[in-house]
């Protein structure tokens, strides 16, 4: 990603770039009201996006709608989750490059995600907080000490627009699934849960995947959102 977005600055004087995923397979530019715009599209899960069109003012994106939308396989409200995902991806060219920090410490991927889900943890009032491997990207990693982190850098770290909830879930639930992806290392098919009820914080790819029918849920913020805010109070 972060090769494709340096290729695209030093090869194509634009104003806008567009992601619409992160597995990019083709690129490609075109121009909207006088103003050079650069797409990254992707074909890494088989999804196509459509057709984006801008409504540009001073240079400044003002509106976008999304038309020729392939929907199969995908939820009916497929517009609105789109807009919503290029909305977070529609930012001006030179932001992209504006500097939030220096790293106060080296810090690999697995430390970086135990980071944040520590954070996540101490703010939310939850028993357990679940986040995938793939919740963070390795290419953003190694982050150096005295090194200085850009906007691009930020969302080179979650570039999934992944949101958090917190569930709450009952006991079998929970340590089934503990046990049956996590027992060979740390549980042992032990039954390790007493509470009935759990408050978990996960993201929306877990939930969705494995606690479909919670007891209740509520959205929180984008996993974005707090590794802003982590890193903005504890690492920068």
């Amino acid at each position: 990603m972060k090769q494709q977005l340096c290729y695209f600055n030093n090869k194509e004087k634009v104003d806008v770039l567009i992601t619409s995923h992160t597995h990019e397979v083709f690129a490609y530019t075109f121009t909207k009201n006088k103003h050079k715009l650069v797409n990254l599209s992707s074909g890494g899960y088989g999804e196509y996006l459509g057709v984006i069109e801008l409504v540009l003012k001073r240079r400044k994106i003002v509106d976008s709608k999304v038309n020729n939308l392939n929907t199969l396989g995908l939820p009916h409200n497929i517009y609105h989750q789109y807009q919503e995902i290029i909305s977070d991806y529609m930012r001006a060219n030179k932001d992209l490059w504006k500097v939030v920090g220096k790293v106060k410490n080296n810090y690999f991927k697995e430390e970086f995600l135990r980071q944040v889900t520590n954070y996540i943890l101490n703010k939310e009032e939850a028993d357990f907080v679940l986040l995938n491997y793939g919740s963070i990207r390795s290419i953003a990693f190694p982050l150096i000490e005295g090194s200085e982190i850009t906007e691009s850098d930020l969302y080179e770290i979650n570039p999934f627009s992944n949101y958090l909830y917190k569930i709450e879930i009952d006991r079998n639930t929970l340590n089934n699934y503990l046990n049956q992806y996590y027992s060979a290392t740390y549980l042992h098919s032990k039954d390790i849960l007493r509470k009935e009820k759990y408050n978990v914080v996960i993201n929306d790819f877990l939930k969705d995947k494995y606690f479909a029918f919670s007891l209740k849920e509520k959205k929180l913020v984008k996993v974005t959102d707090y590794i802003k805010e982590m890193l903005a109070k504890e690492l920068l």
